[in-house]
């Protein structure tokens, strides 16, 4: 009788404390509405180039997209963000940013910052 009201109340405690201890598990994610600028250049980032450059209707296919490749964009992204630079010659940065003026240097930002953590390609 003794054991099974202690297990009990143990029992109870640990239904009250759960949700408690769920929120101090020190993780924090895309949900959780506290990232670093950072970490949230380099979800974009990701995010624009799996959705804009790199997928079956895209500039570039997702065979074709590596090291080598990520490097060219990440050049033709630096060439294209240079002040007074002509219009960019790849045509994956092109398409970032067709109809898009105001938000084309941020997206190509973006694009850069993940490229340079994922592929650790030394910023051009």
């Amino acid at each position: 009788m003794k054991r099974s009201l202690s297990l009990s109340i143990l029992f109870a405690a640990s239904l009250w404390l759960a949700p408690l201890s769920a929120g101090a598990s020190g993780s924090f994610g895309p949900g959780s509405g506290v990232m670093s600028n950072a970490s949230a250049n380099y979800a974009r980032g990701k995010a624009i180039v799996f959705r804009e450059l790199v997928c079956r209707t895209c500039p570039i296919q997702k065979s074709g997209f590596g090291r080598e490749r990520a490097k060219g964009l990440l050049e033709s992204l630096a060439s294209a963000l240079q002040p007074g630079s002509a219009a960019p010659e790849d045509t994956a940065v092109k398409s970032l940013c067709q109809g898009q003026a105001g938000s084309c240097a941020a997206k190509l930002k973006q694009v850069r910052y993940y490229l340079q953590r994922r592929y650790r390609l030394a910023g051009s």
